[in-house]
């Protein structure tokens, strides 16, 4: 995806089996996928290594570049500018939800002060108004407001694939090759039938 990451399909720890080893240069992200081995212990019982699993691992394997790598920057202007945008009119639902808890403390002060009646109406009058435009910002802005929220969910998606980079299809088809001279394509070993058990490849009787 970016070429400032290096892939590459080597043996490691001084073994013969593959592995690929992916790095990024600009944030220093690195990782290592490594092939089956001919036969592991898996879940309780042994599993038998082929190139199709050593390929299935292949293609789930990312790498996760780090959250301040160049190579994603874009993605991430993408959230910052959807969040501020968002935010613009999320801001005015605030501002109008404080002036009607500003309308409302200010009238609960002028009972506990005993203001006259006619101050009284009118704290109450501005403490309806500010309801009534609290009501009103809500409504328009709603939609708007659940758009900008989607938008940030697409950008924030955008962001978690493109910080999750595959292997080529070139690195790729490197590994299969390297896992095909020491492991069978697919597993079709046939069971084992009961009392038996399998020698060199031959099924023998067990006493």
């Amino acid at each position: 995806m970016f070429t400032e990451t290096i892939w590459r399909v080597q043996p490691i720890n001084a073994s013969w089996h593959p592995a690929i080893l992916i790095k990024c240069m600009l944030c220093n992200a690195n990782g290592t996928q490594t092939a089956p081995f001919e036969k592991f212990f898996h879940a309780g019982k042994h599993v038998r290594g082929t190139v199709a699993l050593g390929m299935e691992w292949a293609r789930n394997f990312k790498l996760q570049h780090h959250p301040t790598c160049r190579a994603i920057s874009a993605q991430y202007q993408a959230v910052d500018a959807a969040e501020k945008e968002l935010n613009a009119p999320k801001h005015q639902i605030y501002l109008l939800e404080q002036a009607v808890s500003q309308a409302a403390l200010a009238l609960d002060r002028a009972y506990i002060s005993k203001l006259p009646v006619l101050e009284l109406s009118q704290l109450s009058d501005k403490l309806q108004a500010a309801n009534i435009a609290l009501a009103q910002g809500s409504t328009r802005l709603a939609p708007l407001i659940a758009a900008l929220e989607r938008n940030v969910a697409v950008t924030q998606t955008a962001l978690e694939n493109a910080r999750g980079e595959s292997a080529p299809a070139a690195t790729l088809a490197e590994f299969e090759k390297a896992m095909g001279k020491y492991l069978p394509k697919e597993d079709t070993q046939t069971p084992t039938p009961p009392g038996t058990q399998r020698v060199n490849g031959h099924v023998v009787n067990v006493f």
